[in-house]
């Protein structure tokens, strides 16, 4: 068993995030993109800060 770093729930399976490098459960992230939920959430924010170029 492991556990994932966002949650701290003890989970059957943890994904690695690309992004950050920690371990993240299937509810705290997306495993087919391999990023977490902070590392999805601020990779939005960015794509969100390059359209609103002056």
């Amino acid at each position: 068993m492991s556990v994932c770093a966002r949650c701290k729930k003890v989970v059957d399976k943890v994904y690695r995030c690309t992004n950050c490098g920690i371990d993240f459960c299937k509810d705290c992230g997306v495993p087919r993109n391999s990023l977490c939920t902070f590392c999805m959430s601020y990779k939005v924010e960015e794509e969100t800060w390059e359209e609103e170029e002056w």
